[in-house]
């Protein structure tokens, strides 16, 4: 027993649980401290392709009541599909054509939503959520006060148009019936009868305005005619919806331990080849893991997710760049912290990626730190580049610089610290653990 706990590594295995344990609370937990009052940040567009009295009243209810700070007002559905589809926006509401008539009509008017599915979970979730508040308040909205003053406005000139004729009918009568009596009005007298049917008419179009906009806004207590067009559907189960967070995820661990071995390797070969032929095998060997794993990873996915074959080259082509990203990434802090001690660092920063990665939490609704990490690490890109070639949408072209960035960074970093560091002449440390003698 004395021996057993002699050994250094027998005090590392008790340690790694507690660190590890620590690291994912340390680096998970902090990234939902905002939410769910983080969702408030995701963008939302109404199009109002109407544009009357009653769908101003309707967008302008709509914009102080969804759980939305950014709120787009707009009258073009194929711009705000684009944003959509480029994940700028959350959600699309569309006032169509015709809803004023409808709803003049005592007619359900027609609603219609746009949301892309190729998102992370909870923006999918939000989405899912705020179509059923919209709906209702709609429905409430086109009863209210407001609502019939705003058709009552808008129904106001065919009215007057209509009293006015009717008004100046009776009034031509009048006089055709004082001439064929041979009486004559004085002036004033005239004057007096034209002001009193002028209240007269005032009176009355007021009065028939109100009455037909209450009518017509009592006949719109059903819930509006709403259809959801879904941009970049995903299967209808969660495997879809996780498949690529745990495919990144998974790649992304195995890269970053297989970087602290290369480390490792590379500590003991350059003794043996010379540091830069060490540093070019270790490289190599990291290259053919990232070709090698996503054939293993995208193969297994297919397992559970249906895709074609196009789709199946496409995932590993994203697959491979994200690996190549984080093999580089993991590799520079693995040389620059001497192997195994990176791990300290390593493994927080995986943990936080998680939650900058995007598959659960939308950028927007992340904190800062989150946010930062998301645009300068692998796993967002990552994520949604395997979005991307499983379901479309977005901006492949932003993530892949990214990766190739990150790439040159990584690349850049682990040939600095080859030449500048690592310049001893005798095994010592880590470079003993793996020699090749």
């Amino acid at each position: 027993m004395n021996k057993w706990f002699k050994n250094p590594f027998a005090y590392l295995a008790l340690l790694i649980p507690a660190l590890i344990g620590g690291f994912f609370v340390l680096g998970g937990v902090p990234g939902f401290s905002k939410l769910p009052t983080s969702t408030d940040q995701l963008r939302i567009t109404i199009v109002d392709q109407d544009k009357t009295a009653v769908t101003k009243s309707i967008r302008n209810g709509l914009k102080d009541n969804v759980p939305f700070k950014h709120v787009t007002i707009s009258s073009n559905l194929s711009a705000a599909k684009s944003r959509l589809s480029d994940r700028t926006d959350a959600m699309t509401v569309q006032l169509p054509a015709g809803f004023t008539k409808d709803v003049e009509a005592g007619k359900n008017p027609k609603l219609n939503f746009y949301v892309s599915d190729s998102n992370g979970l909870l923006q999918n979730n939000v989405t899912r959520s705020v179509i059923s508040a919209v709906q209702g308040k709609i429905a409430t909205e086109l009863t209210t006060a407001r609502t019939t003053g705003a058709m009552a406005k808008q129904m106001a000139p065919q009215i007057a148009k209509q009293v006015a004729a009717k008004a100046q009918a009776n009034a031509a009568k009048q006089q055709a019936s004082a001439a064929k009596q041979g009486a004559q009005m004085n002036p004033a007298a005239a004057k007096q009868m034209q002001q009193k049917m002028q209240q007269q008419v005032k009176q009355t179009i007021a009065k028939q305005t109100q009455l037909q906009a209450q009518k017509a806004a009592q006949k719109l207590a059903a819930t509006p005619d709403t259809h959801t067009t879904h941009l970049h559907k995903i299967g209808g189960n969660y495997q879809y919806q996780m498949g690529p967070m745990f495919l990144n995820m998974g790649f992304y661990l195995g890269l970053m331990i297989m970087s602290i071995i290369l480390t490792l390797m590379f500590m003991g070969a350059r003794y043996a080849m010379g540091k830069w032929l060490a540093f070019l095998m270790a490289q190599i060997n990291g290259v053919l893991a990232t070709v090698i794993g996503p054939l293993v990873t995208v193969s297994l996915l297919r397992c559970f997710i249906q895709f074609n074959g196009g789709t199946f080259m496409s995932l590993l082509g994203s697959e491979w760049l994200f690996g190549l990203g984080a093999f580089e990434l993991s590799f520079s802090l693995a040389l620059l912290l001497g192997g195994l001690p990176s791990f300290l660092i390593q493994l927080p920063l995986m943990v936080s990626q998680t939650i900058a990665g995007g598959a659960i939490i939308p950028r927007q609704a992340m904190n800062s730190f989150y946010q930062w990490l998301s645009y300068h690490t692998p796993m967002y890109q990552g994520v949604y580049m395997t979005f991307n070639s499983l379901y479309g949408g977005g901006n492949g072209s932003a993530y892949s610089t990214t990766l190739w960035l990150i790439v040159a960074v990584g690349l850049i970093i682990t040939i600095l610290a080859v030449a500048i560091g690592y310049r001893g002449k005798e095994p010592r440390g880590f470079s003993r653990w793996i020699s090749f003698n």
